[in-house]
């Protein structure tokens, strides 16, 4: 058994990544309640020869994705809805989330219009205060920007790395990964039951212990998370 000490600072959390889940999807979800739990794509234009630009979870589990042509979208997914893409929404919104998480976190860089990173310091670099973060980053997106904009969040010793956790993890997930349990394999500390709206306390984290894995990180979204996973589903 490993236990992660919650009340160090430990060097290697360093970096939070948030990566938006099914950004344009989820926008057009939050801004039309008749798409809500429905099979969405964002199209360049309602045309069969054009490819999905973003696709929603509901989309996403009959096999559409981005770059998926519009015929075989439509094939895979009878119900699917196509609408248009709305770029500057899309940037109107992008706004808004920048200014929501800066209240949580100073923003260390924008990489595109749906994922940023953040720089952790001092005590923020706990376990229990990153994860503390993390899920008030969420809550943020929820309250301030609507309850369809959700996140996946990664946090690791360097963007990379904490990016590699925001793949584990969708939608709506949070995954830390400890660097001494990276390469070759990576033995991740897994801890499940938390909620997504009650930061853990240090009590629950270490009454819980962190068990070693011995999957090897993932290749991609989709693959089940071997790592501490609070939230998404």
């Amino acid at each position: 058994m490993y236990r992660l000490n919650v009340n160090a600072t430990r060097p290697e959390f360093r970096y939070l990544y948030l990566d938006l889940n099914a950004y344009f999807a989820s926008v057009e979800q939050q801004e039309r309640p008749d798409l809500r739990g429905r099979p969405v794509a964002v199209v360049p234009m309602i045309a069969d020869t054009t490819f999905v630009i973003a696709a929603s979870y509901e989309a996403k589990r009959f096999g559409v994705s981005t770059g998926t042509r519009v015929g075989d979208a439509k094939r895979m997914c009878p119900g699917l809805v196509l609408t248009p893409a709305r770029g500057r929404v899309y940037v109107q919104y992008h706004d808004r989330i920048l200014e929501a998480v800066e209240r949580v976190l100073p923003i260390e860089r924008v990489c595109s219009i749906d994922e940023m990173y953040f720089k952790l310091l001092g005590e923020e670099r706990r376990p229990a205060r990153a994860m503390e973060l993390a899920l008030e980053m969420k809550r943020t997106l929820r309250d301030e920007v609507g309850q369809y904009i959700t996140a996946s969040i990664g946090i690791g010793p360097n963007p990379f790395l904490a990016k590699v956790g925001t793949e584990m993890r969708k939608p709506d997930g949070l995954v830390m990964l400890p660097i001494d349990e990276l390469p070759p394999r990576a033995r991740l500390a897994e801890a499940d039951g938390f909620s997504r709206d009650q930061p853990p306390d240090e009590g629950q984290i270490e009454r819980r212990g962190l068990v070693l894995g011995e999957r090897p990180l993932p290749r991609g979204p989709g693959t089940p998370s071997p790592g501490v996973r609070l939230g998404g589903g």
